[in-house]
């Protein structure tokens, strides 16, 4: 154990450290926000149900079914639902040092760690009710069992066959999981893998797709609607000018602080340079480099076709987060640095990052019960609480216990149930126009003395123009605590 302690002790306060950001941030997290409270909230529909949801639903279901059965075990509470995320960040972590030190070196393993325990969308993911802390965990985890098989050449059938699974829980977790596999082939060959070995990982990946298809299939089918091209994701108004390089500095920071976003941006840019230098000058053991190019294709083939798709949200990228740490890592190893030089360079890598990890860390990412104890003070017996978009009724009823009924705004005329409608459309923007908009505003708000509306943006859209020439005024507005962007408007009458 003392011999462990000396040679890892950087490790242990790394993960301590992790540990620490991450407890604190599940401690202070707030209400389930929306993404949350789906995950929960179709993971405890009836079976039946559940099962046409799974279809209709944008991702695959793994993680919903793991929710299922993880909250018949415990209570359905904000911090225990949460929990299972946190433990799959605390083991990637564990597995990212373990990882490269047995394939690197030492150095990487303390600096990949680190990026990993300190960046702020880690520390968001993993103190989530969502899949993508279970994702990361996957990744890495098939990687691992990859780099075994078709590096250190250790082609056990359980190794075979422990890759296998991983792969499809991977493909059964969320679309972007599609890219690990895809980048594993094409390593392949960079690896100069045997036609037999290339077969066999073909043949055993077709199975594993054709189970996969038998989700997709009727997903697609379900979701076949010129609707699902509105999606949010795809506006690249939502991303201020993001851009690929945007998505890798996203991945050790989100707060924006423009002298850091430039030093992170040309710190990775320059650490890829110099791997690119250092292997040309064959500064790199030539048995490293097809497993570091191999490693590239993880890092960036996923960024780089989503970005060229419009898709710019860090999130999504998640999983090329662990390759691009190692890679700048291993590249940082390559500088020899005398143990002082390195450990002056951890700790500039540390007070360069560390203040956007703590800051999130520290500070609730979302909580409705300002919204609700507002609502449920100054609510009278006529009064109407609506909501655009319509889906955000879903986490706002589990919290708002007041005596009168929650609407969404809903801009289709159809027969499904809300349910339905949440899975179908709720990634979707609720395309409707000025018209359909006043008409639902007449037929609500006649009876009401008082309007509670409830929006992503402070701005005044159409229901704000429709309203105030209805003869209502903004008597109060506020925006309840933390990161989501969710604002409260308080309308009365005119004449009152």
């Amino acid at each position: 154990m003392k011999l462990w302690l000396r040679n890892h002790w950087p490790f242990l306060l790394i993960f301590l450290l992790g540990l620490g950001l991450r407890l604190r941030l599940l401690t202070i997290r707030g209400t389930f926000w929306f993404d949350e409270m789906f995950s929960v909230h179709f993971s405890q529909l009836p079976w039946k149900e559940a099962a046409r949801y799974a279809i209709i639903e944008t991702n695959p279901p793994l993680y919903t079914l793991f929710l299922r059965f993880w909250l018949k075990i415990v209570p359905e509470t904000e911090i225990l639902a949460r929990l299972p995320s946190l433990l799959f960040g605390l083991a990637t972590m564990i597995l990212i040092y373990w990882f490269a030190c047995q394939t690197l070196n030492r150095r990487t393993a303390i600096v990949s760690t680190l990026f990993f325990a300190i960046a702020d969308l880690h520390l968001f993911l993993n103190t989530e009710a969502r899949v993508y802390s279970l994702l990361t965990f996957l990744a890495l985890a098939s990687f691992i069992c990859y780099y075994y098989l078709f590096v250190a050449n250790k082609k056990q059938n359980w190794l075979w066959g422990l890759y296998l699974f991983l792969n499809f829980l991977l493909i059964f977790s969320h679309l972007t999981a599609l890219a690990i596999p895809l980048a594993q082939f094409l390593g392949l060959f960079l690896l100069k893998q045997d036609k037999k070995t290339v077969h066999r990982w073909f043949g055993a990946h077709a199975g594993l797709a054709l189970v996969w298809l038998i989700w997709f299939i009727p997903s697609i089918i379900a979701k076949a609607d010129y609707r699902s091209l509105t999606a949010w994701y795809f506006d690249a108004s939502n991303y201020n000018n993001a851009n690929w390089l945007s998505i890798f500095t996203a991945l050790f920071f989100t707060n924006y602080y423009p002298l850091v976003f430039t030093f992170v941006s040309l710190g990775i840019l320059s650490a890829f340079g110099f791997l690119f230098i250092q292997a040309k000058n064959k500064q790199i053991p030539e048995k490293n480099i097809p497993w570091l190019i191999a490693m590239a294709l993880w890092a960036g083939l996923l960024v780089f076709a989503g970005s060229l798709c419009g898709v710019l949200t860090a999130k999504y990228y998640i999983t090329s987060s662990l390759a691009i740490y190692l890679l700048i890592g291993y590249a940082i190893s390559l500088l020899k640095l005398n143990r002082t030089g390195f450990i002056l360079l951890i700790f500039f890598l540390f007070l360069i990052l560390f203040p956007s990890g703590l800051t999130v860390a520290n500070r609730a990412v979302f909580s409705w019960k300002d919204a609700v104890n507002y609502i449920e003070k100054n609510e009278t017996d006529t009064s109407l609480t609506f909501v655009i978009p319509f889906n955000e009724t879903l986490p706002l009823s589990r919290y708002y216990h007041g005596r009168r009924p929650l609407l969404g705004v809903y801009p289709y005329q159809d027969n499904l149930t809300f349910e339905e409608r949440v899975v179908r459309f709720n990634w979707n923007k609720q395309v409707s126009d000025k018209k359909f908009l006043e008409k639902w505003l007449t037929e609500h708000t006649n009876e009401a003395d008082k309007l509670f509306y409830i929006q992503y943006t402070d701005t005044y859209d159409w229901t704000h123009q429709i309203l105030l020439s209805q003869g209502w005024k903004v008597k109060n507005s506020f925006r309840p605590r933390g990161f989501v962007n969710i604002y409260v408007f308080e309308f009365v009458r005119a004449d009152k």
